[in-house]
């Protein structure tokens, strides 16, 4: 029997939130989704330039829920003007529990979000 240690690569652990994204985006019924991502790679890859056979059933899968909306597409952004996801990052290293999901808007993010350029 094999030994799961974790996400290997830095584009899966990204590619798999991207797929909660659109999956908690579906949940609440948006129909047209722009995602933005500071990840050139994981943009490429979703936008055929950069076909990588590690990724292909992250990119399986993004395909599938593309369909489920309206409009959704994926949009590369300086990681300067990606501030509120890198602090969510940050955030969750310094946690007590080995993962969390945010019901409501939070605290911490909220200068970031009124300040924010993008």
């Amino acid at each position: 029997m094999g030994l799961f240690k974790g996400r290997p690569t830095v584009e899966e652990s990204k590619f798999t939130a991207l797929i909660w994204a659109m999956q908690a985006s579906w949940s609440l019924g948006y129909t047209n989704l722009i995602f933005e991502g500071d990840n050139a790679i994981i943009n490429n890859s979703i936008q055929n330039e950069n076909f990588q056979p590690r990724f292909h059933f992250y990119l399986f899968t993004v395909s599938f829920w593309i369909i489920m909306f309206v409009n959704c597409r994926f949009q590369h952004t300086k990681r300067n003007n990606n501030r509120a996801a890198d602090s969510l990052a940050r955030k969750s290293f310094s946690l007590c529990t080995q993962w969390r999901l945010f019901h409501e808007f939070p605290q911490f993010l909220e200068d970031i979000v009124n300040n924010d350029n993008g």
